[in-house]
């Protein structure tokens, strides 16, 4: 039991949401810019969630409950988009990311694809909870796939089977008036059907631009996410979170990951820092015990031609004998159809992948002088001498193993790999001892408030 239960005080939300506005009789004139929605939305989710803490909740005998720690907001031609994402044991806030679309279709698909805004969800205040969305695949298919789905989704959640040829699980059109999605899994497959990929959703939500300010209340509202009931009752649905039988929820977390890294218009920052959230996940992928994200080491020594006056490297990891490598993150390419160029004979490099390759070969320079490694090591407590370079980009459409390797051979003396998100995801999946290891994560269906 959570001590300081206090009763959620609708009149007291009622005047935050129209001081707002600038007072409740003027809410519904006018719409919202791209901020302002931000604003909005963002406040609103974080006061839900601080109320939620602080609230009783009744769960599963040893379950406890995870929160989302990042929202990213996204804006295509005609509608804006909020997602929650993360996993954490506590509410510490919410991180905020941006993207622009170039569709609304991009909001949903993990693949890189050309295809046309389907009718399906284009009509007023369309909902889903619970649900599965499947290309062709049922029940047991799934449960012997290595797709990212829990004991309660492959048990409990409807499967909505759909053609193997349909593009995507569900598109969006840029004529919705409102949309949202929560707990459920979108699985997408590539079009020539070899690759599978799936998507936990917390809650995904969309309005129109022209939606006016009061009716984006009323369509929050109409999903009572932001009202708590009021009444006494023995129980009312939480949402916007999960629960799990683990401290760590790495099903949950890994599979919003593979979300975020399929999602356009994502930044390396936002990868890197969703990692740096979770760090359970970035150690199990690069198999180490400690890590520095995003350090800033000042030059304290150079060959007299260097102009900047410190290097930000992506991530320093431990290895076992106690020295530091070099990790940089670009994005996953999606819209890149290869890494490489070129016939075999002459294979290369793309510009995109030389970019990262000369980031860790400046990171490297840093690392020659003696005393930039003082540097590190007083500040850090990190040692760095001879690392090996990691540049984590692509993934399993456009990297080609074979070319990658042809394009290294230049590089035969480096100590330079490179890897794509896809092998690291496999990775960290495939050396993990057994499905005991991994957090059953359950929706709503089982959380539930404890009215006072």
């Amino acid at each position: 039991m959570i001590e300081g239960v206090r009763k959620f005080n609708r009149n007291k939300y009622l005047h935050l949401v129209s001081e707002d506005f600038g007072g409740r009789s003027n809410v519904g004139t006018g719409t919202l810019d791209f901020q302002q929605f931000q604003k909005f939305v963002y406040e609103k989710w974080v006061f839900y969630f601080k109320w939620i803490s602080a609230q009783e909740i009744l769960l599963p005998k040893g379950a406890r409950i995870f929160f989302p720690n990042r929202i990213l907001f996204s804006e295509s031609e005609h509608l804006f988009f909020y997602e929650l994402v993360g996993v954490s044991p506590i509410f510490d806030g919410l991180r905020t990311s941006t993207r622009k679309l170039e569709s609304a279709i991009e909001a949903s698909s993990l693949f890189r694809k050309k295809i046309q805004p389907s009718d399906w969800v284009g009509s007023e205040n369309i909902r889903y909870s619970r649900i599965v969305f499947s290309p062709g695949l049922d029940r047991d298919a799934l449960s012997n796939s290595k797709l990212f789905l829990t004991k309660d989704q492959l048990e409990t959640h409807p499967i909505l089977m759909q053609s193997e040829s349909s593009p995507n699980p569900f598109n969006i059109a840029e004529d919705a008036e409102s949309f949202s999605i929560e707990n459920c899994v979108a699985i997408e497959c590539r079009e020539d059907l070899s690759l599978f990929r799936s998507r936990s959703i917390i809650h995904l939500a969309c309005v129109n631009k022209s939606m006016a300010k009061g009716d984006i209340i009323e369509f929050l509202d109409c999903l009572r996410f932001f009202f708590p009931t009021d009444r006494v009752e023995e129980r009312s649905s939480i949402h916007g979170i999960s629960f799990g039988f683990s401290t760590e929820g790495q099903t949950n977390t890994i599979a919003q990951f593979q979300n975020l890294l399929f999602s356009n218009g994502i930044r390396e920052t936002t990868l890197g820092g969703f990692l740096n959230t979770h760090s359970s996940l970035l150690k199990a992928m690069f198999d180490t015990e400690r890590f520095i994200y995003e350090p800033s080491l000042r030059w304290m020594e150079h060959d007299g031609l260097v102009e900047e006056s410190f290097i930000n490297p992506d991530l320093l990891i431990e290895r076992p004998d106690g020295y530091f490598d070099i990790v940089d993150f670009k994005l996953a390419g999606i819209h890149k159809k290869k890494l490489t160029k070129a016939s075999r004979k002459r294979r290369r490099f793309i510009d995109y992948v030389c970019e990262g390759i000369a980031q860790l070969s400046n990171y490297e320079f840093y690392f020659s002088f003696e005393g930039n490694q003082k540097h590190a090591l007083e500040k850090f407590g990190v040692k760095v001498r001879n690392p090996n370079l990691m540049l984590v980009i692509g993934n399993d459409e456009n990297y080609i193993k074979q070319e990658v390797e042809e394009a290294l051979r230049v590089f035969k003396n480096s100590k330079l790999k490179i890897v794509d998100y896809d092998t690291l995801i496999s990775k960290f999946l495939n050396e993990s001892k057994s499905e005991s290891d991994f957090p059953q994560l359950f929706s709503d269906s089982g959380m539930h408030l404890v009215q006072p």
